[in-house]
């Protein structure tokens, strides 16, 4: 069993910037950071105070891939909507270099969603801004999987 923070990652590609709204409507990938896959838990907080749960799917610089099942984490959207531009906060814990497990704490915007099968949205949060050291311990876990790799 992993510890709170500890991921098994993988590094995917990343390929230059467009819109990302139109990106995922042609179904393109314009990736301008590589990403880390993985499997995290999340939670989000909604505009409304709502917070929910997510499985952070991938991560880079940039943002951020979750999924959020109907039950669990779409109530943080309000009326259940999950549209392009609406903010959002998030917090999830990354361990770097042996360290004990450190909180991101971030807020973005959903640049894309998408609905899968089995009561599921996969969605793309671009971050607009950290709380604290957040930025530097994502920059860190990052560079640390991308020296692994």
């Amino acid at each position: 069993m992993r510890k709170p923070g500890e991921v098994k990652a993988r590094i995917s590609g990343s390929q230059s910037s467009s819109s990302s709204a139109e990106s995922a409507k042609s179904g393109e990938d314009r990736r301008v950071f590589p990403r880390v896959e993985m499997q995290l838990e999340a939670r989000l907080v909604g505009e409304n105070g709502e917070s929910g749960k997510a499985d952070l799917l991938n991560l880079s610089r940039g943002g951020v891939a979750l999924r959020i099942d109907v039950e669990n984490g779409l109530h943080v959207f309000p009326e259940g909507q999950i549209k392009p531009g609406k903010a959002v906060g998030l917090r999830f814990d990354l361990a770097t270099s042996g360290r004990a497990p450190a909180m991101v704490q971030a807020i973005g915007r959903v640049v894309w969603s998408q609905r899968v099968p089995g009561e599921l949205f996969v969605i793309g949060i671009e971050f607009t801004a950290f709380h604290g050291d957040s930025r530097s311990c994502v920059e860190q876990y990052l560079f640390e999987c991308m020296r692994i790799d």
